[in-house]
């Protein structure tokens, strides 16, 4: 009778041991892990958790125009883009003809131009005293006309003159040949002077 009990008494703890391993009875179950290389969406697609979503992508433009990409701590591409900045056409001309040798030296303009009228005595005058900075003192001495003082800045391959305040008030441009040089009015409060006048100073000394 004993042998009975022990032998009931062990076998409902089998039966118990058994049951607390179910989970339709309420034990505990095992989980396996799910990998996380790919994942289902709700059509049934798969995507990779690694790859970068085209949402994240963003796009500036560089100071040339062109795409600059960047790589963001997650390991998303970044792409940069920012405006391009136009160019003043004028200073562009003036970069284009500095690259290409056509510009002279600062201060290559310097010196004394006149005109002699065929003779040996000088009748009309321009002086250039370069001061730096692109700027030169200007005298130009007309023929039984007058003198303007003042100060002209080099603009490229001319020279703007500017007269000061003791002078008649004119403003021209000085270009430059071989060897002389030309005065061209292009503003004047002076009777004797009107804008398209020219002064020639052919020979440098």
């Amino acid at each position: 009778m004993r042998r009975l009990l022990i032998a009931g008494l062990v076998c409902w703890m089998a039966v118990s041991a058994a049951a607390c391993g179910r989970p339709e009875d309420g034990g505990a179950a095992t989980l396996e892990p799910q990998p996380l290389a790919s994942q289902t969406g709700q059509a049934g697609e798969t995507w990779d958790a690694e790859k970068p979503s085209a949402d994240n992508v963003e796009t500036k433009t560089t100071g040339t125009g062109t795409p600059e990409t960047k790589t963001s701590g997650m390991g998303t591409p970044e792409t940069t883009v920012s405006e391009a900045k136009p160019q003043d056409p004028a200073a562009e001309h003036e970069t284009v003809k500095a690259q290409e040798g056509t510009l002279p030296e600062a201060g290559a303009y310097a010196g004394t131009y006149v005109d002699t009228y065929g003779t040996t005595d000088v009748y009309s005058e321009l002086e250039l005293d370069y001061q730096g900075d692109g700027v030169y003192q200007t005298m130009i001495g007309i023929y039984r006309l007058t003198t303007l003082d003042g100060t002209a800045r080099e603009e490229g391959d001319r020279l703007l003159f500017q007269s000061d305040s003791e002078s008649p008030a004119v403003q021209g441009e000085i270009t430059f040949g071989e060897e002389g040089a030309v005065f061209t009015v292009t503003a004047s409060e002076f009777s004797y002077l009107a804008p398209g006048d020219e002064i020639a100073f052919p020979t440098k000394q």
